[in-house]
């Protein structure tokens, strides 16, 4: 394979995923890290090794994270890419039942009674934000997807780091919990409702 077509294979797979979902720039480094480091494995390899990190790493991977997924699912250029295939694949069943329910729940949250109080005092944005997150952790646990994840930004507060740490280990504990039912809910903590509702304005 050209030097050309490992460039459009590594960014396709790998390079747009990775500043699609986590935001910001690779620097030109990285991205020839990326292509040298990674050229070796087979397209499913690196779409299942995508899959994994995305659960993983809550910031952006580096060329590392994907080499260590890749070894895990294929370790050598040389490794049976039907099993690599086989792994994808259910990584990729996973995920989509997870994108369904998570789906199927905000469709109900958005009519709910919270969300249309939400909207009327102006913090239906961070509620929405906050239901989504938790329903698609909820929803990875349910459809036992290795290494779920969650976004810590909805719970935290930028002010209160001391109880940031808290706040998250409550917030994945009801999650597991709710989620071993096997049927997605989303409890708003007060606290945080009273954090996104607008203050007034001082006259």
């Amino acid at each position: 394979m050209t030097k050309q077509a490992d460039f459009e294979r590594i960014t396709r797979l790998v390079i747009d995923p990775i500043t699609t979902y986590w935001g910001g720039k690779i620097p030109d480094a990285m991205a020839e890290a990326f292509i040298e480091d990674l050229s070796r494995y087979g397209d499913s390899t690196l779409s299942a090794a995508m899959a994994s990190v995305r659960r993983t790493c809550k910031s952006m991977p580096r060329v590392a994270h994907l080499v260590d997924a890749c070894e895990q699912i294929a370790p050598s250029r040389s490794a049976n890419e039907d099993k690599a295939q086989a792994v994808f694949d259910d990584h990729r069943q996973r995920n989509e039942r997870a994108r369904r329910l998570t789906a199927e729940f905000l469709d109900e949250f958005e009519l709910s009674d919270q969300m249309r109080a939400a909207k009327a005092e102006g913090w239906d944005v961070p509620l929405r934000d906050y239901a989504r997150n938790a329903a698609s952790f909820q929803s990875q646990i349910i459809a036992r997807e290795s290494n779920p994840g969650y976004r810590m930004m909805p719970l935290t507060h930028p002010l209160k780091q001391n109880e940031n740490n808290l706040r998250c280990s409550e917030f994945e504990a009801a999650c597991r919990k709710q989620a071993a039912k096997g049927v997605i809910d989303v409890f708003v903590p007060g606290y945080l409702i009273e954090e996104w509702k607008p203050k007034p304005v001082a006259a």
